[in-house]
């Protein structure tokens, strides 16, 4: 103390100490601040963990509510069915006397459940609603589940749903939409997603509060390192004050000050820093981008996603989703615009950024890579894809997409693509289809044409995997008629010399042989693949036709001499009819391409439609509406509005027993459908029409004043006789030059069911 107190030292130590209380305080004050970012990180990480357990309780409330009102609507679905069956015993067969009719009894049934199903559906709402008021009263921040989406972001229909939804059951949730469920593609997907609004807006506050905890924790370390700074330095100065720090006192209390100065600019930067609170708007408007998702609404997924990052930019799961939404808006990377395309790269980048290492995001990063890359010819662009996905394969080695768009880089990269088609084909190999889809678009590209051969090689090898195991193309009872021997060669055409009409149909694509060698259909396979141009951003773009019961794609049966050599693949049943384009067809025998063949195609614009109940689809004009006397299960079909033209399907299975003739059953049921059909029918002529590949088919057509009905016969796998008839103006079956009858489009769209014999 005699030194330190020494006359010349004695302004040195008054600032030693000075300086000592000033960095104590500052210690204190980031001591508090740091006990504040803990204090605020404990609470985030609470709330997290309500809305997780939130989420989790409506998830299993409105998941239990949701299928109980699907569970009552297929019930009085199938009271309607059982109505429609008692109602063709009645009308085709002979039910036993003395009892009361079946069929207004099942009706009024059906009528019941879904009466009772209305009420249930208020009622299961309005305690889901109560109990949701008890738990957010619990909450920390309970408003947040009633913020709206943001500024431009208005509340779309489902927004309101919630409990709400579920007051409206199914059935007459659809007949609202003007469709009933039987015609809604999306059916119960479409009423299952608008409810989970609520589920996605809570696991993004989950997500978002989780965030926030982990930002705190990042401000409390940080706080910790200036804490740590702040009581080096107090030693410094304190040391340079003792005798053993005398001779080097101003060289302690100068880096005793550079610490201070250090940690407190730190403190600044840590307090500017300081994580902000997530925007419940923002969360908002994420749940309405997923659900527009989930119902396929592309466009209005991209604007509610484009509101949540607005407001909250470092939100990576908003990003992920508006990536994905962008490249939904085409089929393929390969239709998409350049804008579009740099759009879901720039999103899938920033959510990678972000630290979100989802294997979807590095599966949407690379493909948006692969195709800029064949569009510009970089093959640099290729490589940082494979990468990508060769991380996202460590991530999710059991997901078959990302195994064949790795293969898919490897073919253009010179690596290893058999072994990795190989384990590609070991996880799904039904995704060979649309790799085949993908390496003809490939070659479409500039990056594509330098490597043809490939290519090429590539397609047979995915082609060879699709087919191996299946049935042969014929039997030992049909020989073959095109001469075996050499390596295998086939002349297709897409066009039929006989009638100077194209193959392609709303609802079939047709092809024939005309020649070649080397292909026995007693022993070897042959694997069909469509393809039909579409209209793409850049250059050419192929959609592959997928399989559907009967085809396209895949094995092709019934090569027969009888048939002249023409082999068929119907593809209706698909969810639409064909187009007129241009269509592109590959024979592979035995995995080895032998044909090919590319013709314009012109084709009547028909709509779709499926019959569920009857096992059928088909395709009509779009003016044509459901026909006026429809019983579900029974008689199904569509009609034009003036009652000129329709098409029905029958269900004839009450109208005679399995022996009976097929000519016979359809004649009687005929005569009893009373006046569904137009009068004066007469003079039966059979037709050789192979009636939907059903057993037992029989067709014919007869005439009436003016017009013509065309009827098939058939029992599909499951013992049903179902019958399928057209009836229109002698107009609509007349051919035009090269353009078949508008009857005769419709007629086989008909037939085309997924029974099969």
């Amino acid at each position: 103390m005699e030194t330190v107190l020494e006359r010349h030292k004695h302004r040195f130590g008054q600032f030693v100490a000075i300086a000592i209380v000033v960095t104590t305080l500052l210690a204190a004050l980031c001591e508090y601040v740091e006990a504040g970012s803990q204090s605020a990180q404990r609470d985030s990480l609470t709330l997290a963990q309500q809305w997780g357990a939130f989420s989790t309780q409506v998830a299993h409330e409105e998941s239990g509510a949701q299928q109980l009102l699907l569970a009552r609507y297929y019930r009085a679905n199938e009271d309607r069915l059982a109505g429609g069956w008692a109602t063709g015993a009645a009308r085709f067969g002979s039910p036993p006397s003395g009892q009361p009719p079946a069929a207004p009894r099942w009706m009024q049934l059906a009528a019941m459940v879904e009466k009772d199903s209305v009420n249930l559906a208020a009622d299961t709402g309005r305690e889901i609603q109560a109990i949701h008021r008890v738990n957010e009263a619990s909450l920390l921040d309970g408003e947040a589940l009633r913020a709206g989406d943001g500024p431009g972001c208005p509340l779309p229909p489902w927004a309101g749903s919630g409990p709400d939804h579920l007051r409206t059951p199914p059935a007459v949730a659809h007949n609202a939409l003007g469709e009933g469920a039987d015609q809604d593609p999306f059916f119960p997907r479409r009423y299952l997603v608008d409810d989970r609004r609520e589920l996605y807006q809570l696991a993004g506050l989950r997500d978002a509060a989780n965030t926030e905890a982990a930002e705190y924790e990042k401000r409390f370390r940080r706080y910790a390192v200036s804490l740590a700074t702040l009581a080096v330095a107090v030693f410094l100065f304190g040391y340079c004050l003792t005798p053993h720090g005398h001779h080097h006192r101003k060289l302690y209390a100068l880096m005793a000050g550079i610490f201070v100065a250090g940690a407190s600019l730190w403190g600044v930067y840590t307090a500017v820093r300081s994580p902000h609170r997530i925007s419940a708007q923002a969360m908002g408007a994420y749940a309405d981008g997923r659900v527009a998702f989930d119902r396929g609404d592309f466009p209005t997924a991209v604007r509610y996603l484009t509101c949540a990052v607005s407001q909250e930019p470092g939100f990576a799961p908003a990003w992920e989703w508006r990536a994905q939404a962008y490249g939904g808006l085409a089929q393929t990377f390969y239709e998409l615009p350049p804008r579009d395309l740099a759009h879901a790269l720039g999103d899938a980048q920033r959510a990678r950024d972000l630290g979100l290492q989802d294997p979807l995001v590095l599966n949407t990063l690379s493909a948006a890579f692969f195709t800029r890359g064949l569009r510009s010819g970089d093959q640099g662009q290729v490589l940082e894809a494979r990468g990508l996905l060769g991380r996202a394969r460590r991530l999710d080695p059991r997901d078959p997409t990302i195994a064949f768009n790795y293969a898919e880089d490897l073919v253009l990269l010179g690596g290893r693509w058999k072994a990795a088609y190989e384990t590609a084909t070991g996880l799904d190999v039904s995704e060979g289809v649309y790799a085949l889809e993908s390496l003809q678009n490939d070659l479409e590209t500039p990056l594509g044409r330098r490597h043809r051969d490939v290519i090429s090689a590539a397609k047979q090898y995915v082609a060879a995997a699709l087919s191996r195991g299946s049935a042969v193309a014929g039997t030992d009872d049909n020989p073959p008629v095109i001469a075996p021997g050499g390596a295998p060669s086939l002349d297709a055409t897409l066009f039929d010399h006989s009638t100077g009409q194209s193959t392609i149909s709303p609802a079939q694509a047709e092809f024939f042989l005309l020649g070649g060698h080397g292909f026995d259909p007693r022993h070897d396979r042959l694997y069909a693949a469509w393809y039909a141009q579409v209209p793409g951003a850049v250059g050419t773009t192929w959609k592959i036709l997928p399989p559907s019961p009967t085809g396209p794609t895949g094995p092709v049966t019934g090569l027969k001499p009888a048939d002249g050599g023409r082999l068929f693949s119907l593809s209706s049943g698909r969810g639409d009819c064909l187009t007129s384009g241009t269509y592109r067809l590959e024979l592979y025998v035995n995995g080895v391409l032998a044909g090919e063949t590319t013709q314009q195609a012109h084709v009547t614009s028909l709509e779709h439609a499926a019959l569920p109940d009857m096992n059928f689809s088909m395709c009509h004009p779009r003016a044509w509406r459901r026909v006026r006397d429809w019983t579900p299960g029974l008689l199904e079909g569509y009609q034009d509005p003036s009652g000129a033209a329709a098409a029905l399907v029958v269900d004839a299975t009450p109208a005679g027993r399995l022996s009976d003739p097929p000519a016979a059953v359809l004649h009687a049921v005929l005569r009893r459908i009373g006046g569904t059909l137009p009068r004066g029918l007469h003079t039966p002529v059979a037709e050789n029409v192979v009636f939907g590949g059903f057993c037992k088919h029989y067709a014919e057509e007869q005439s009436f004043p003016g017009g013509t009905l065309a009827a098939g016969i058939g029992t599909d796998a499951g013992g049903r006789e179902l019958i399928g008839l057209l009836y229109g103006p002698n107009s609509a079956f007349a051919s035009h030059g090269s353009a078949p009858s508008l009857a005769g489009d419709i007629f086989f769209s008909l037939i085309s069911s997924q029974g099969s014999c």
